[in-house]
Order: C-alpha cells, then structure tokens, then sequence
C-alpha cells in the first residue's frame, strides 16, 4: 500500500528525491524479472523435452 499511495501521490517531486521509492521499484522490478526467467526455464525446459523425444523418434 505504501508504496501504490507514493506512485500515485500528487506531489511527483516528492516521490523522485525519495531514495525508498526507488529502491522499492528496483527490488520490484529485479523480482518480477526473476519469477519471469524461472517461468521462462520451466517452459523452454518442457518444450526442449518433447522436441528432444520426437526428435529421437524421427532418427530412429
């Protein structure tokens, strides 16, 4: 909640001298990239899996 009431605060430059709201939005930002680049291995992982297997299959 804190930090959705600073993002949409009136007074923009409070929010750009503030050094919390930007090491929040970092941390933010670092995090959803990290559960995008698991979600993102998980996936290739299955699909790399099943085009191996088929793949086995055509060379045999």
């Amino acid at each position: 909640m804190w930090y959705y009431s600073k993002l949409f605060s009136v007074n923009r430059e409070e929010i750009f001298n503030d050094p919390n709201f930007w090491i929040s939005s970092g941390l933010l930002l670092w995090s959803c990239s990290g559960f995008l680049d698991v979600y993102r291995c998980i996936i290739c992982t299955t699909m790399i899996k099943s085009f191996l297997t088929s793949f086995k299959v055509i060379l045999m």
